[in-house]
């Protein structure tokens, strides 16, 4: 305001030297015949640019007025978006750190080895169940994990994570698999009726990993019931075993990652300013 004001320094002179040249030439005699004396004509110069002046001045007035109005407004509006978007950050940090304690808690380490310990006294019908939802619950835990981690992986330690327990998830599958395969074979009257079920599960299988050529083949040339179910049941603590490790160390590392990543996202929001 002080600046546009700066550059009309040209209208002070003219409105110093108005009454004097108005004076001036009143006091010029004109050559044609003028209604009313200079008093009064003074008078009329007078009220009229007074009135000029007064006009320019309000108009000024509401100019800058408004001018002042728009720049508040236009803070407001950036102070109420950077509020709402720092509000924004926050809840996704939230969100955040909920899925990954969801990510860390996903495995019932307790409740695997319940059922499976289940399979090993031969009890096949509740780890049947178990591991029927938990099959059907992990596959759609993957998408989900591939899903959130497109918008949320910011960098090298987030790939990490998302890359690791991609790998726990992949491994606790290929786990359910074998004991899924398993019970359903061992749930089974007779001898040949096992071979020939865990012979179809072999050759139809769709997941690698799950069982070696020579597992499958120590299996097949077992001759009796007690000792096919020993053959399976052992290869069942063997894939246990493998995963407990695996699981083990997986999960140190995750929770190591997870507490970086955090405290990460911790420090990008705390850097959103929301002063105007």
């Amino acid at each position: 305001m002080l600046k546009r004001l700066i550059k009309l320094w040209y209208l002070i002179p003219i409105i110093l030297l108005t009454p004097i040249l108005i004076n001036y030439i009143l006091l010029i005699e004109s050559p044609i015949q003028i209604i009313g004396k200079s008093e009064n004509w003074l008078s009329f110069w007078g009220t009229y640019i007074a009135s000029i002046i007064s006009g320019l001045i309000t108009l000024i007035v509401l100019y800058a007025t408004l001018k002042q109005n728009e720049i508040n407004n236009n803070l407001t509006k950036k102070l109420q978006i950077d509020i709402f978007k720092k509000q924004l950050e926050e809840r996704r940090l939230s969100d955040f750190t909920q899925f990954m304690k969801e990510n860390l808690s996903y495995i019932d380490w307790v409740t695997i080895n319940d059922n499976i310990l289940l399979t090993y006294e031969k009890d096949y019908s509740a780890p049947f169940s178990f591991f029927k939802i938990e099959a059907k619950r992990t596959l759609s835990k993957k998408a989900v994990i591939e899903l959130e981690f497109i918008s949320k992986v910011n960098n090298n330690t987030e790939i990490e994570f998302k890359t690791k327990l991609t790998k726990l998830l992949d491994e606790y599958i290929i786990l359910i698999n074998v004991v899924l395969r398993l019970v359903t074979t061992l749930q089974l009257e007779n001898l040949n009726k096992r071979k020939n079920k865990f012979e179809e599960l072999y050759k139809k299988d769709t997941v690698p990993n799950l069982f070696s050529v020579e597992e499958f083949n120590l299996v097949m040339n077992t001759q009796f019931n007690n000792t096919f179910d020993d053959q399976l049941l052992k290869i069942l603590e063997n894939k246990h075993t493998q995963f407990t490790k695996s699981y083990s160390c997986l999960q140190n590392d995750l929770i190591k990652l997870s507490l970086i990543i955090i405290k990460n996202r911790v420090l990008e929001f705390e850097k959103i300013d929301t002063s105007a």
